[in-house]
């Protein structure tokens, strides 16, 4: 009766158990039909905002093209003086001098021992008075020469002295305008890359039934890129706003969302900067349209626009070109400014006036040329090279580079940000190795600086890109001036001053974990280390900070060393990150 009892009760809870678990089961149900209505409206709600701001846009196209004339392309700085390397020490006229003296002193000692001779043969040979007489006058004659000699010598101790004493007072000097604060110029700090006005709603990453899927090689990277089945328009002559206008039009409905949503993600999972990020969209587009035509470019400044990058349309004769604008002023390239901003073409061929169409898209914004994370690329085709440090000679390695990311760098404009061309180098700096060169590099050379002080590491790094890298002007490897992103400075067989100060400060930074900064002087770039105890020698204070100089052209040279000729008390500090 207790057993019969219990089973009922049992069986009772388990029932209300499943009607509660289909209750609960249907509550899920109602629950996610709810959320993917809610996300269905807000996606047509975004679409249709979306179709809205380009209908808008599209309209402005058709009436806001005005003659713009082309401005004078921002000229590289040109160095007032070019230096070349100078061995530590240098041959001074001190050493000279003390073999000279030396010199003296024989001559002297030797004369004396004349002077000697003679006495004794005098009194031996009384009966040749004139012959001695002779031999006297002529010792007078060598003593006369060699008091003008000993003369002339105490002249140039002299010399030596006051220039010691000058030495000294301008060493004096230096050392109390090292302790004056330099007034530096940071790149700004970096600022999250632009992202579409209107959010793209796309979960679903798998190619949709009116979806394709294209490849393209992107500086020897395989990527793979959904676009719609059905695409294609022509716009064979962009004579009038309103051809460009129904294009952007037919583009805005052409379902592009996947396509812009995967370029997205790529930017994001490849680390591509601003300027990377618009070579791939050009890329593509001139894979899906004829390279170089009017379509090609549309399509390109269509995503970069829907991106939420700031760019302008504009036409010379029958053909459309892109315009982009930028925080960095580039250099030796055609631009035409348009309510205070400069643009740059996208076709670097386009020169004089040009019909531009000033049409600002909601929350555009420049593009930045900083290079804060390595661009991921394949790494085919590597280069190798070997850098041997001559005063520790264990110091030997075989750099391997991404052959892929110098052809990248290659293609990056040179730029500056605002009126200081030293933030060129800045933004060299602030690039990283690559993969590919890390961990050909990092861990044998980890391994030869473990266990060392702070000072013993950094003399290694420097004497090794001093005597481990070779010389050699610009202008006769290039025809021009041009710097070096790390990476570059491993793979290329010749670099100059600028190119070995951004190495070092690379390395130091990396390895080390110790700030660097960077040290112009009129014609010559050096660097400098922020040590975290007290190291001797030269140094300059910014920001509150004492960094010694550390010179990679300086061959030889140990940490604290100057290069002659370079004024510390004038020098401009420039900041890397």
């Amino acid at each position: 009766m207790k057993k019969t009892f219990l089973i009922t009760i049992c069986c009772a809870l388990l029932a209300q158990g499943a009607v509660a678990q289909g209750a609960v089961g249907k509550i899920r149900q109602r629950t996610h039909t709810k959320l993917d209505k809610s996300r269905e409206r807000q996606k047509e709600s975004f679409n249709k905002m979306r179709e809205r701001i380009n209908r808008r846009y599209a309209e402005m196209l058709e009436r806001v093209w005005g003659t713009t004339p082309e401005g004078h392309p921002l000229a590289r700085p040109q160095e007032e003086r070019r230096l070349k390397p100078i061995v530590f020490p240098i041959e001074d006229e001190k050493e000279q001098l003390k073999q000279d003296r030396a010199r003296l002193e024989q001559q002297e000692q030797q004369m004396l021992r004349d002077q000697e001779r003679l006495r004794r043969e005098q009194q031996q040979l009384q009966d040749d008075v004139e012959q001695a007489r002779k031999d006297k006058q002529q010792l007078r004659e060598q003593l006369e020469q060699l008091r003008r000699d000993r003369e002339q010598l105490e002249q140039q101790e002299q010399r030596v002295r006051e220039q010691q004493e000058e030495l000294r007072r301008q060493q004096q000097q230096n050392q109390k305008n090292r302790e004056l604060p330099v007034v530096v110029t940071p790149l700004p700090e970096p600022k999250p890359q632009p992202t579409p006005t209107v959010p793209i709603e796309d979960e679903d990453q798998q190619p949709k039934p009116q979806d394709r899927r294209i490849s393209i090689t992107f500086y020897g990277t395989a990527l793979q890129i959904r676009v719609p089945q059905q695409f294609g328009f022509s716009l064979s002559n962009a004579g009038s706003g309103k051809q460009v206008a129904q294009a952007w039009q037919y583009l805005a409905t052409a379902g592009l969302e996947p396509t812009l949503s995967d370029c997205l993600e790529l930017r994001r999972h490849k680390q591509l900067c601003d300027w990377a990020y618009l070579q791939l969209l050009q890329q593509l587009a001139a894979t899906l349209c004829r390279q170089d035509s009017n379509e090609a470019t549309l399509l390109t400044a269509f995503l970069y626009c829907q991106s939420g990058y700031k760019m302008r349309l504009g036409m010379q004769g029958s053909k459309l070109l892109m315009l982009y604008t930028s925080h960095h002023l580039i250099y030796s390239r055609s631009n035409w400014t348009v309510d205070g901003d400069i643009y740059y073409a996208l076709s670097t061929a386009t020169r004089g006036a040009i019909d531009i169409a000033n049409a600002s898209f909601p929350g555009e914004q420049p593009l930045s040329l900083q290079v804060y994370n390595t661009p991921q690329l394949a790494a085919g085709n590597n280069g190798t090279k070997t850098i041997t440090s001559k005063r520790y000679p264990q110091c030997s390695f075989a750099v391997k580079t991404n052959r892929n990311l110098i052809n990248f760098y290659n293609d990056y404009p040179v730029s500056q940000v605002g009126s200081d061309f030293g933030t060129c180098w800045a933004t060299y700096a602030t690039a990283s190795l690559s993969q590919t060169a890390q961990q050909s590099l990092y861990p044998a050379l980890r391994q030869q600086l473990a266990g060392k002080s702070e000072y013993e590491q950094v003399s290694r790094l420097l004497n090794l890109l001093q005597t481990g890298l070779v010389y050699e002007f610009d202008d006769k490897v290039w025809g021009h001036d041009r710097a070096f992103f790390p990476e570059e400075s491993l793979y290329y067989d010749y670099e100059d001053c600028e190119d070995r100060a951004i190495l070092l400060s690379r390395l130091v930074r990396d390895l080390l974990g110790l700030p660097v900064v960077l040290i112009y002087y009129p014609g010559h770039l050096a660097a400098a280390v922020g040590f975290s105890g007290n190291v001797q020698g030269d140094y300059l204070m910014a920001e509150g900070r004492r960094y010694v100089v550390c010179d990679p052209t300086y061959i030889g040279a140990p940490i604290g060393a100057t290069m002659p000729g370079m004024d510390n008390a004038t020098a401009k500090v420039i900041p890397v990150k």
